[in-house]
């Protein structure tokens, strides 16, 4: 059982290294690695364009649905409006529920190159950023994101069964989602423990000792996810980066054993 004060600590030391991943990332600009995978850039490019030209057509249609002056008062604050409805209807959407995960599948080669790329960087070990390692770590991240969404549902359910017996269910839908939380923060840091050759259940147990700092990754990534075209991007950029940063900071207090291995990583 994790101490308050240890998840508070781990909450805090994750929150605070979301910002020095923001300098970490303009600094040593880790997004041009990516470029070595052509399809991405090209499917990004892609959905940006479907994205450009579907609200493009939106905005049309509202300017021909107007009167002459569609740029009133009344007229921009109907368009703004419509605008918030436009975004959560073709992109806020894809990330609640389930979706998160699916989500955190298709962006699993950022996450791969984010934290590998840190910490190599952060500690001086090579990491492995092979090919065959990446279609590990995506077979791998698949396998996660449906333990997490299992779990996150039997969560639910034993909540709702706790809370209501308790007479306190107005607290079960915030619960669940600091439980949502969790599970995301949870997929980021497996990334670290995967490279040394833990298995997953061990990851897992390995997590749940720094719960607090798995909650507060969830909780930036979850909320990265929100943010209009980029959100998919930014998130497991800015997220794994802050997952390196944060389970190095932890290697170097002696939080995070670091004779994980039985051989050291490939190169």
């Amino acid at each position: 059982m994790v101490a308050l004060r240890d998840f508070l600590r781990h909450f805090i030391i994750a929150l605070v290294k979301h910002y020095e991943a923001v300098e970490f990332l303009w600094m040593h600009k880790l997004w041009k690695g990516l470029l070595q995978y052509g399809w991405l850039s090209r499917t990004l490019i892609f959905v940006s364009l479907f994205l450009g030209i579907k609200y493009f057509s939106f905005v049309s249609d509202w300017m021909s649905s107007t009167d002459d002056s569609p740029w009133n008062a009344s007229n921009l604050m109907s368009f703004g409006q419509n605008s918030l409805q436009f975004w959560d209807d073709n992109v806020l959407s894809l990330f609640g529920g389930s979706r998160k995960y699916i989500i955190l599948v298709l962006t699993e080669v950022i996450t791969f190159h984010m934290i590998r790329s840190t910490f190599s960087i952060v500690t001086g070990e090579a990491q492995d950023k092979t090919f065959k390692a990446f279609v590990d770590a995506q077979v791998r991240m698949i396998t996660i994101a449906a333990f997490s969404w299992a779990m996150e549902l039997v969560a639910g359910i034993l909540l709702g069964l706790v809370l209501g017996f308790l007479s306190v269910g107005f607290l079960e839908d915030t619960l669940q989602f600091f439980v949502a939380c969790f599970f995301l923060g949870f997929a980021l840091i497996d990334n670290f423990f995967e490279q040394y050759g833990l298995e997953i259940k061990e990851s897992y147990k390995k997590s749940l000792d720094i719960v607090g700092g798995a909650v507060a990754l969830g909780l930036i990534f979850n909320g990265l996810l929100y943010v209009p075209l980029v959100g998919a991007i930014l998130a497991p950029c800015v997220g794994g980066v802050a997952a390196a940063l944060f389970l190095a900071d932890l290697m170097r207090k002696g939080e995070v054993d670091t004779n994980i291995p039985e051989s050291e990583p490939a190169v």
